[in-house]
């Protein structure tokens, strides 16, 4: 299990306020004395925090102004810019380049897979696929996202290159974390997700709506 330090906690904190969009690009940070009351730590520790996301460029200290939130182009993270993508609409820039990279990997780990896997490879996807249907009958989501992220990581494995699951493996993490609140974000374009289980299905009705379906963007068709 990872070890997370009070350090990493308020940069998380910091960072999930920035994505979800109650900080803005361009926003002015807060004073670090305040920051430190509002999560009850001391100034060092926010300092640290301030310097881990200076250090993945998603804020940056302006000499007699202040620290700013940076645009989330510019960030450096491959999982910050992905949570960021998670969190914004379909017209979003950074939401389309995400799907763009999704394919692309993906297309490419399947092609390299179906050349390389072996009978175990087929068995073990059978298997991810039997889960699938299992949890669509029980509607029971969580059991099919975690099966589906499975059978996905299952394919970059196979493909024998290790560089695909070090791209994939943060949008992996977040875009499961998405479904698994039912929302409709970037994941709703996965070629399977119009057959997300039942149980997923009523949740999102329930949900305000985010995204529109049939008006492009990561929501909308496959644009091919």
């Amino acid at each position: 299990m990872e070890h997370r330090t009070l350090v990493d906690v308020v940069a998380e904190k910091l960072l999930e306020d920035i994505v979800a969009g109650r900080l803005a690009p361009g926003d002015a940070l807060p004073a670090e004395a305040d920051i430190a009351a509002e999560y009850q730590v001391s100034r060092l520790t926010v300092r640290e925090a301030l310097t881990m996301l200076r250090t993945i460029n998603v804020i940056s200290v302006q000499r007699g102004r202040g620290t700013f939130i940076t645009p989330p182009d510019q960030w450096t993270s491959v999982e910050a810019i992905v949570r960021a993508a998670a969190h914004s609409t379909g017209n979003s820039i950074a939401s389309r380049q995400l799907l763009e990279v999704r394919r692309l990997v993906e297309s490419g780990a399947a092609a390299l897979a179906a050349a390389r896997r072996t009978d175990t490879d087929l068995e073990l996807l059978r298997g991810e696929l039997d889960s699938m249907a299992a949890a669509d009958a029980a509607g029971d989501a969580d059991a099919f996202v975690e099966a589906d992220r499975l059978f996905h990581t299952m394919i970059l494995k196979m493909s024998g290159n290790t560089l695909f699951a070090a791209v994939f493996v943060p949008m992996g993490r977040v875009l499961a974390d998405a479904r698994r609140e039912g929302l409709c974000r970037i994941d709703c374009a996965r070629p399977h997700a119009g057959h997300a289980p039942q149980g997923a299905r009523r949740r999102r009705k329930r949900r305000p709506a985010r995204c529109t379906p049939g008006h492009g963007g990561p929501c909308g068709p496959d644009p091919g």
